[in-house]
């Protein structure tokens, strides 16, 4: 039985440095060379399996991390896919957050940024998180932790586009 193109069951939410890793030239994931993977992500994206936060959203339209014109074009033809706040249950996440992270999640409160509202909408949901970051090493401040430093305390998991792409059992 085939599923219609809205049907997909979401499993994941995905941060802007995944986004921006398949629009800029000369990272790990150029668009000129994965063009397949990008074509895969966008399917994902409109059978409703990758989501976003609108927070997420909002740092593509602010250019708080390096905006593109084609990913800002994306983001607006792909804006169903930038989920609202789920204000029942999110900032509950994010008060938890606080009180282990809160020189972290009061920094990304105070300016554009989706990190917690990211961790927040996947652990409410029981979805992965696709990030870029990794586990932060040694003795970092508390300020300078990446989402999945937080998410290891969270039970929620983390992978990249490389593990996505294994998970879904694409080859290039």
């Amino acid at each position: 039985m085939q599923k219609d193109l809205f049907s997909g069951q979401i499993r994941y939410t995905i941060d802007m440095c995944s986004l921006l890793e398949m629009f800029r030239d000369g990272r790990k994931y150029p668009r000129g060379v994965f063009r397949s993977l990008f074509e895969d992500v966008c399917n994902l994206v409109s059978g409703n399996i990758i989501v976003s936060h609108i927070e997420v959203f909002n740092e593509i339209k602010n250019g708080s991390f390096g905006k593109t014109d084609e990913l800002y074009k994306w983001a607006l033809n792909n804006k169903y896919a930038f989920k609202d706040y789920d204000m029942l249950d999110e900032p509950n996440i994010i008060k938890q957050m606080s009180s282990k992270y809160t020189e972290w999640v009061n920094d990304k409160l105070s300016s554009t940024n989706a990190d917690p509202w990211l961790i927040a909408q996947a652990k409410c949901n029981n979805w992965k998180i696709i990030t870029e970051e990794g586990l932060t090493t040694g003795s970092t401040p508390r300020k300078k932790i990446r989402i999945p430093d937080v998410c290891k305390d969270f039970g929620v998991k983390c992978i990249n586009l490389l593990e996505l792409i294994i998970e879904q059992r694409w080859s290039y």
